[in-house]
């Protein structure tokens, strides 16, 4: 079973969550961030998609990513997460984050929670998220038990049944 986890990040959270997947998946993984490179879907079993949100936005790498590999994305199975401070407002954030089709064809999508690291943000950046949301220190929430739960469905052939928590 070859695995490809395609991801976006701005200061972390979505690479360690995709590490800390690759890890739980058997056979062959690879993970590439797509501010750096880029893969082919066409040539993977199965793949799975995530990102972090970031002024309520995915990195718009990321949706370049889906939306030009839309038809080979469509044709295996499919696996969606987000990275996002507003767990309370998944729902809404992953709609914003991926096409509907997209969406109605993954077999899982998943929360995997979010951390605020202060001290690698950007001047402006720690500004906004200490004056607009609140945060005066640095945080950490992810979710290792949904990064689990998703490696558990993939690691079965084909990526499992359609389950998604969205």
């Amino acid at each position: 079973m070859k695995t490809l986890i395609a991801y976006g990040t701005r200061y972390g959270a979505a690479a360690e969550c995709a590490a800390a997947l690759k890890e739980r998946l058997p056979g062959d993984v690879d993970v590439i961030h797509l501010a750096e490179g880029s893969a082919e879907a066409s040539e993977y079993d199965q793949v799975i998609v995530g990102g972090s949100i970031y002024m309520g936005q995915i990195q718009s790498h990321v949706k370049k990513f889906v939306q030009g590999q839309q038809e080979a994305l469509l044709s295996r199975p499919l696996g969606l997460f987000l990275c996002c401070g507003r767990t309370d407002a998944f729902a809404e954030q992953f709609q914003n984050a991926f096409p509907e089709s997209m969406r109605q064809h993954a077999r899982r999508a998943e929360c995997f929670g979010y951390a605020y690291s202060l001290e690698r943000m950007k001047f402006l950046d720690r500004w906004i998220l200490k004056v607009v949301a609140k945060v005066a220190r640095s945080e950490r929430s992810l979710d290792f038990g949904a990064i689990g739960s998703m490696a558990a469905q993939f690691s079965s052939q084909g990526g499992g049944t359609h389950d998604s928590t969205a």
